[in-house]
């Protein structure tokens, strides 16, 4: 198969525009790393998908105009491109993206700060409003009612039989002559 000039010119115009592509597509890549998915691991795996994807598409555009034979012309055809647009473009794409980022970011954070949180203390404060009410009711009822009931259930509280403040100062020989005289002066009184 004879391919004239103009048309192996044209396939490595369509080449650089390919290997363009993928230097936007590269982009998105880093966009999601700025917006937050930055991780090692989450980095690898869209390294992995984006030279699959660069691979695939190379392959397909081969298989297109070479018929699968292999011509280093598309593949440099797109190196240059790729190149181009990051020496060029990439870093006028990636300022503005960064900043309607930034914007974005600064406006959802006045919305929630100003208006989410706003209504939502709103809110809160006129629900804690109406059921104050029937909290007062409720905490009434639970110390009147079931406090109660539990507190009957509760055993009575016995007299100890020595707990007396004197007699525990004491020491232990006093102690004993201390219970003794006790005990006597209860016979002499029940007698």
């Amino acid at each position: 198969m004879i391919v004239s000039s103009l048309q192996q010119l044209l396939n490595f115009g369509i080449a650089a525009l390919i290997g363009a592509a993928l230097g936007v597509l590269y982009d998105v890549f880093k966009v999601l790393r700025l917006v937050g998915i930055n991780s090692r691991i989450a980095a690898f795996f869209e390294d992995i998908l984006f030279f699959l994807i660069a691979t695939v598409t190379m392959f397909s555009y081969y298989m297109q105009i070479t018929d699968g034979k292999f011509r280093i012309y598309p593949l440099i055809a797109a190196v240059i491109g790729f190149a181009i647009y990051f020496l060029t473009v990439e870093k006028l794409v990636f300022f503005v993206v960064k900043t309607v980022y930034n914007l974005l970011c600064k406006l959802f954070s006045f919305i929630y700060n100003k208006i989410v949180l706003f209504l939502f203390k709103k809110l809160a404060s006129s629900i804690k409003w109406l059921f104050r009410p029937i909290g007062k009711f409720f905490k009434r009822f639970f110390t009147q009612n079931i406090l109660f009931f539990f507190k009957n259930l509760l055993p009575k509280k016995r007299k100890m039989l020595y707990n007396n403040k004197k007699i525990s100062k004491r020491g232990k020989g006093k102690l004993r002559r201390a219970k003794r005289e006790q005990h006597a002066e209860k016979k002499a009184f029940f007698c």
